[in-house]
């Protein structure tokens, strides 16, 4: 029984209650009434805790008369956060608010000239700040008056600008930014050749250009200048800076009397580039001019200006090459082959037209497919050769040996039904294209 006993006296002993561990204190209201005040009047704080020896307002680092709750009368005269301490043997617990005085904290707005600009090109910054001693713009300065005013920006890069106001009664931060473009290149997204007719401005397809920065990013602010030479028509503008769709459009009249210009658009400093603009005239001459084609252009650019030929003829005893577009345009187009190989190569040099059927071109004196015997003397003068040429269809001949023209009439109407141009001219007969 002995042992027995003490086996249970041990046990009861093992399974005394444990000592209760000490808590630190908690804070649970602390709040300010109102908040936000007027300068000179006062606000209510009320707060409650628990387990609090002592309850430390601060500031001015007051020691309040209640360890568990209470309220007090304060009046700040600046915003202030106050914090309320509460400490016992375990520990302390603390809570803030924050006392406001929005009716005088500083106010800054900041607006920009621009917010998109062309590196080299400056922008203006304007200001305003109330209740305000000073303004600070970072990495800058100061701005004076503090009250508001401008300072002009020339940043190099994309920046944004930092501002602060600073107050009796607080402070304010703004900001704004400023993208800096850096052109880099103009292309012209419709091609270098456009299309036209005589007395018109609309081409075909649209003039217009736009200006990209290294990374072929389209830019909005870089004004591009225009110019146009080799022609007598008149660019719709001298100047232009794109559009919200990024390009800049302009268009050309061919309201002279050739049907040709070179447009150059430049952005000083960056770059120039240059397209061409042609219309459907006929011109005579060594400089002459049918179907868009220049007597100096190559096979490659007829290509460009019309599309693939229907087919391509080849004269192998005379090296000529007959670019055929005559069922759509009524135009033939003659290419030198050289070397004569019988292929037309982007390389051969045009060597004139020929035009019939559905042409409506005309020179620039009105001469065309279907012009009279009569208007066209009258235009040109007497022919330095009349003949009747018997290879079907029969054709009173007309040929014009300096301007390298010659107009085939039919021999009962005396209308044109057939021109040649080649730049083949002299005080001889003009060279045959046939």
């Amino acid at each position: 029984m002995l042992a027995g006993a003490a086996l249970l006296s041990l046990q009861c002993g093992s399974d005394s209650p444990s000592q209760p561990q000490a808590q630190k204190p908690d804070i649970t209201q602390f709040s300010a009434s109102p908040a936000d005040l007027v300068p000179g009047d006062s606000t209510l704080f009320t707060y409650a805790a628990v387990r609090a020896d002592s309850l430390v307002l601060t500031p001015p680092g007051q020691r309040l008369a209640s360890a568990t709750s209470g309220s007090l009368y304060v009046k700040p005269v600046l915003p202030t956060r106050y914090t309320l301490r509460a400490y016992n043997a375990s520990g302390q617990d603390s809570a803030s608010v924050q006392v406001t005085m929005s009716t005088l904290t500083p106010v800054l707005t900041l607006a920009l000239s621009e917010d998109t600009i062309v590196t080299g090109d400056s922008t203006t910054l304007t200001y305003t700040a109330t209740h305000t001693d000073s303004v600070i713009l970072q990495s800058v300065g100061k701005l004076t008056p503090a009250a508001g005013g401008a300072r002009v920006l020339k940043p190099t890069a994309n920046t944004t600008y930092v501002a602060v106001a600073y107050g009796l009664y607080g402070r304010d931060t703004a900001q704004v930014s400023v993208r800096v473009e850096v052109p880099y290149q103009i292309q012209a997204p419709n091609g270098g050749f456009y299309k036209g007719t005589m007395g018109s401005s609309v081409l075909n397809p649209e003039l217009r250009f736009r200006v990209v920065d290294f990374s072929a990013a389209t830019l909005y602010k870089p004004w591009i200048h225009f110019s146009a030479t080799n022609g007598d028509g008149v660019l719709s503008a001298d100047s232009l800076q794109p559009s919200s769709t990024g390009f800049a459009d302009l268009n050309y009249d061919f309201g002279g009397k050739l049907g040709r210009a070179t447009i150059t658009a430049t952005v000083p400093g960056y770059d120039t580039m240059s397209v061409e603009v042609r219309a459907d005239i006929l011109t005579p001459g060594a400089s002459g001019q049918g179907q868009y084609v220049l007597f100096s252009d190559k096979y490659g650019t007829v290509k460009i200006l019309n599309g693939p030929p229907a087919s391509v003829d080849v004269d192998p005893q005379y090296c000529i090459l007959y670019a055929n577009y005559e069922t759509a345009k009524g135009v033939v187009v003659v290419l030198e082959d050289n070397p004569c190989d019988a292929t037309a190569n982007d390389n051969e040099p045009v060597q004139g037209v020929i035009v019939n059927t559905v042409y409506a071109g005309k020179t620039e004196k009105g001469i065309g497919i279907g012009s009279t015997y009569a208007q066209i003397t009258s235009a040109y003068g007497q022919p330095d050769s009349v003949y009747i040429d018997p290879n079907p269809p029969p054709a009173l001949t007309l040929e014009y040996w300096a301007l390298g023209m010659i107009i085939y009439c039919g021999t009962t109407d005396s209308t044109a039904f057939e021109i040649h141009l080649t730049k083949l001219v002299g005080n001889t007969p003009a060279a045959s294209l046939t």
